[in-house]
């Protein structure tokens, strides 16, 4: 009768099974997002923008495609926000990202909050825009990033 133990051979199958498992594991976690890229039902097929008034829904659309590497699963609301923003000058209070999905590609719906301008601040280069919660933004000019300081004096 044999030992109460586990044979030699049952014990190396153990680790290598396990080590077969970590490695499959490791590649599927590197390779698994471009794997998810090249699917068309990943794909972004249509963007339905809602909501602009004076932003271009070009420059939208563009910073969506940034954004999501054109592929649905990585488009945050957040960052489409920040993006878009950086873009437009702080035009865009909010952003709301819908996903409908179907097998040849996802259209996504991107509904924007432009902000509403309250005060007008002129200077000598120009015009700033205060909304009601006090955030400062420029006119859109034309997806062209506007640098300006503002300085207050007492």
């Amino acid at each position: 009768m044999k030992g109460v133990g586990k044979s030699r051979w049952a014990v190396v199958f153990e680790v290598v099974l396990s080590v077969v498992w970590l490695v499959a594991m490791g590649l599927s976690g590197f390779f698994f997002p471009g794997f998810l890229t090249s699917l068309p039902v990943f794909k972004i097929k249509e963007i339905q923008i809602y909501g602009t008034n004076s932003v271009s829904p070009s420059t939208i659309s563009s910073s969506v495609y940034q954004v999501s590497k054109s592929n649905w699963l990585f488009l945050d609301s957040k960052r489409l926000l920040e993006k878009v923003n950086e873009l437009t000058n702080n035009s865009l209070e909010a952003v709301r990202v819908e996903r409908d999905f179907s097998l040849g590609g996802a259209r996504v719906n991107v509904y924007v909050k432009e902000r509403v301008p309250i005060a007008y601040v002129m200077y000598d280069g120009g015009m700033l825009m205060m909304d009601g919660k006090g955030e400062f933004f420029l006119q859109s000019s034309g997806g062209k990033r506007a640098s300006h300081r503002l300085h207050f004096f007492p």
